[in-house]
């Protein structure tokens, strides 16, 4: 059982060091903001507005079962939701979700991080194929929308094979959106990035300052000069995985201050070298965080159709349990993982 006046007591005594040490930072960048805006690249703010009524938007989301240890037979279940959102003369809106089950010998692994590669690679192809079979491409603007960054850092870190399997497989599937012409875009909310911050770290050291930059991150700087309706310029990520992506699919980023938050824009290069293609993205954007009140109703969406509930975990696990003893097998669980859901004192 969590002590929750303890827990109060040690975040009392941690928070006036964190937000002291911030409140440093930040006092430290605002007073040399003006020498170092411009030699870092920043500062500029590019007014936007949507004006847009007539448009597709289409948004993938996944959730998972991982395998659980405790149960006797090991397999995993995939989630991927998916909406579709029309807007003009004709609206319409179309709300799925697909779920698939991997045993132990249908997937190399079902160790967490494999399940998570796989998922990415589900939800990027479920994408392709909405976007190639809506039947909208040729009639409306056309957005494919996902929840976080199109940058997969989550293989940096991965061994080789590993990334060689699903980098290789995410972007094949992004190069086909290049080739049949599709917007795509990557939606960050509270965004905690620090590629910018790396930049304004250099010009402190050219300067000989010796100040840590620990606790601030992008959107900390971007607030202190864009303003409501208004992004940043467009910005290369450094990422060591972009050097993978080909030219026209390498991730380019901006900031967007939307009102109710200052999120971050991801978007290929094909996308953000062509003006008209850029500003499509940027309108359905703003319009789709407007109709969500400040976050893409498409996005939340498609999360509600995919998430996995804690009654959706027990029914699966209850028919696994039935299917195995209909197959004349015994279905185990660990005293563990019974004493946690019936506990007699």
């Amino acid at each position: 059982m969590l002590k929750k006046d303890k827990v109060l007591k040690d975040l009392s005594s941690l928070a006036p060091n964190i937000f002291s040490a911030k409140s440093k930072e930040l006092e430290i960048l605002s007073t040399l903001w003006q020498e170092i805006a411009c030699e870092v690249g920043l500062g500029v703010q590019v007014p936007v507005s949507s004006k847009i009524d007539e448009y597709f938007v289409c948004s993938i989301d996944g959730s998972q079962i991982y395998p659980d240890r405790h149960q006797g037979i090991s397999c995993s279940l995939l989630n991927t939701g998916c909406v579709q959102f029309s807007y003009g003369n004709s609206s319409w809106v179309k709300l799925d979700s697909e779920p698939q089950v991997y045993f132990a010998d249908s997937l190399e692994s079902l160790d967490p991080d494999m399940i998570n590669c796989k998922r990415n690679e589900f939800e990027l192809k479920k994408g392709l194929d909405v976007m190639l079979n809506s039947g909208v491409l040729s009639d409306l603007p056309a957005l494919f929308l996902i929840d976080g960054s199109i940058i997969f850092w989550h293989l940096q870190s991965k061994p080789e094979e590993v990334k060689n399997q699903f980098l290789g497989a995410y972007l094949g599937i992004l190069d086909q959106f290049y080739k049949n012409n599709i917007l795509f875009a990557g939606y960050i909310s509270l965004p905690k990035s620090k590629e910018l911050v790396t930049l304004v770290r250099s010009a402190f050291k050219k300067r000989g300052i010796e100040q840590n930059l620990d606790y601030i991150v992008d959107s900390d700087i971007i607030s202190m000069f864009l303003k409501t309706n208004s992004r940043t310029e467009l910005f290369f990520s450094d990422s060591t995985v972009c050097k993978y992506y080909p030219n026209y699919l390498k991730p380019n980023f901006f900031y967007i201050d939307l009102g109710n938050e200052i999120a971050r824009i991801e978007v290929p290069s094909y996308i953000a070298q062509d003006s008209q293609k850029l500003k499509k993205v940027i309108d359905i954007v703003i319009d789709q965080s407007s109709k969500g009140k400040g976050f893409p109703v498409c996005l939340s969406e498609a999360h509600e159709q995919a998430v996995v509930k804690a009654a959706d975990r027990e029914f699966f696990y209850n028919l696994l349990c039935k299917i195995t003893q209909e197959h004349g097998q015994v279905y185990t669980q660990s005293q563990k993982s019974l004493k946690k859901r019936f506990v007699n004192i």
